[in-house]
This record gives C-alpha cells, sequence and structure tokens, in this order.
C-alpha cells in the first residue's frame, strides 16, 4: 500500500509509469543488429551485456511478446542487472552465440501470483494516520535515485524529461553506472515550499484533509484522513473485500488474516500476465 505513505505520491507516480512487456526496465536496444560476439565459446555470465531474440508464449500457445513485434530489433540488456524479469535473466545465463534455448518461467520468476499477499500494522488501518519524515519532503521539488533501467526509452540521457502520470514531468539530473538522479515537482504534498509550522492544515490530492502536528529537529510529523484505505476505520474482518487506488486503476484486496498488530491483505496483481507460467524461445545474438 504504496498510497499510505501519503506524501510520497509522486514518487510512487514516478515508478508506476515504467512498466514495460517482459523488461522490469528500459534496457537500451541496439541500433544496428547484433554484433558478432569475438569469442564463440564464451558464455553469458552476470555483468556481460547480450543481445538477444526471442518469442514470448502463454502454456496455451498464445504469443504474448516477440522480437518480431519490435520491428525484429533484438533486445539488448545487462545480465544480472535487474533490468528483466528474474526468470528471463537466470534463464539466459551460460548460453552462447548462435545457441537457442527454451526456458520455461514459473509466475514467481515471472510477473507473480495473481494476488500478493502483505502483512501491516494495524494502525495503517486507522481513520487517520501520523507518519513522520523528514523535511526535505517538502520542498518543491524533490529529488531521487533510481535503477536508470526504469527511465522511459525516450527519456534515458540527462536532461530528457518525462510526463508522469499527474501531468508534471521528471527530469534526469545524472547518470551513474546502473542508478539515475531523477528530480520531479512535489505535486502530491500540499506544504511543499511553504513555511512548514505546527497546526498548518491542507488538502491532499485524493480529498483528505492533512494536518502538520509536530516539527521537530528536521522531522515534520503529519495526521492525514486514510481515504485511500478501503479498510480505514471499520470493522476488520476475514474476508472483507475493498479496491485500492493503484494509480492506473482499482486494485482489489481483501484480508485474508488477523492478528493483534498486523492485518495480511491479499491485492490483486493488475499485470496481465500474473500468475501464468511462461514459456520464451531464445536465441543469443551476441556477448559483450
Amino acid at each position: 500500500m504504496k498510497k499510505t505513505l501519503v506524501l510520497a505520491l509522486a514518487a510512487a507516480a514516478l515508478l508506476a509509469s515504467c512498466e514495460s512487456p517482459i523488461k522490469l526496465g528500459t534496457p537500451a536496444v541496439s541500433d544496428s543488429g547484433a554484433a558478432a560476439a569475438a569469442d564463440a565459446d564464451r558464455a553469458a555470465k552476470p555483468g556481460d551485456q547480450v543481445s538477444v531474440a526471442y518469442t514470448g508464449t502463454k502454456t496455451d500457445g498464445s504469443v504474448f511478446d516477440a522480437t518480431s513485434r519490435h520491428d525484429g530489433v533484438p533486445l539488448e540488456f545487462v545480465v544480472g542487472a535487474g533490468q528483466m524479469i528474474k526468470g528471463f535473466d537466470e534463464g539466459v545465463v551460460g548460453m552462447k552465440v548462435g545457441e537457442t534455448k527454451t526456458i520455461v518461467i514459473p509466475a514467481e520468476k515471472a510477473y507473480g501470483p495473481k494476488f500478493q499477499a502483505s502483512t501491516l500494522p494495524r494502525d495503517l488501518f486507522n481513520a487517520t494516520i501520523e507518519q513522520t519524515f523528514p523535511e526535505r519532503m517538502f520542498q518543491t521539488t524533490l529529488t531521487e535515485t533510481v535503477p536508470a533501467s526504469m527511465l522511459p526509452p525516450e527519456s534515458s540521457a540527462v536532461g530528457s524529461t518525462w510526463t508522469l502520470p499527474d501531468g508534471t514531468k521528471a527530469t534526469v539530473l545524472a547518470l551513474s553506472g546502473s542508478q539515475a538522479t531523477v528530480s520531479y515537482p512535489n505535486a502530491g504534498n500540499p506544504f511543499a515550499g511553504k513555511k512548514i509550522a505546527k497546526g498548518t492544515k491542507g488538502v491532499l490530492p485524493n480529498g483528505a484533509k492533512i494536518e502538520i502536528v509536530a516539527v521537530k529537529e528536521g522531522q515534520v510529523t503529519i495526521r492525514a484522513e486514510n481515504k485511500d484505505n478501503p479498510f480505514a476505520g471499520k470493522k476488520l474482518k476475514v474476508g472483507m473485500e475493498g479496491r485500492l487506488d493503484e494509480g492506473a486503476g482499482m486494485a482489489l484486496a481483501r484480508i485474508s488474516a488477523l492478528t493483534a498488530t498486523g492485518v495480511t491483505l491479499e491485492v490483486a496483481n493488475a499485470h496481465p500476465l500474473a500468475g501464468e507460467t511462461l514459456q520464451f524461445e531464445v536465441k543469443m545474438l551476441s556477448i559483450k
């Protein structure tokens, strides 16, 4: 429930805007095709940059993605860098140039089960929530370091920008190895850029009322209506269902277990391939 971090709405939007078919991030693709490997006996290992052609099918045999659907441009990525779903990343290890391999990936190493369970503290189900944040979270513009693989393909250079779901723009400030420093407007925080003082009130983008209840030693404590939690303030029972605002839609959630201190939620995985065992026919084209 990222939305319980009421002042981190823009950060959640940044991460949610970077989904891709079989990639977790957006690795570069080669415009010139795959280059011949210097050593034909070389086997792919973590840290190698590889280029592959592939066809992905579901258990019913239907094709959900393939190199042919991307104008035949090979897929290029760094093995083990987290740019790919885990099963695909692991499956290419040991492959040699020219080799073709069938990789079968269970849901847990692809896009996860149809429902994902997590246990949360009971106080996140109160009618109001108090949370403490560093004062830097109240600046007009926020800066975060994220994996470079999460950047959109057209925004993978320093100075490039892209539009976030809330209509604001994120900018790439720096690139260092596999990490990118990104800045974006603190649009989800009604106190951004304002004088921070106890008793100051505001309204979040979702309409929830919010108030600063303490400012101490560089930390700001806020109290906000828990509007994004459909179970907030209710008598909790196993089996209760509600819908969470996940940015791209309303995800179904149900309470599967209760303890004195925690609530276990099963949240529907919105990815269209969630719960699917996937099969890839992969041909290794180059290893660098």
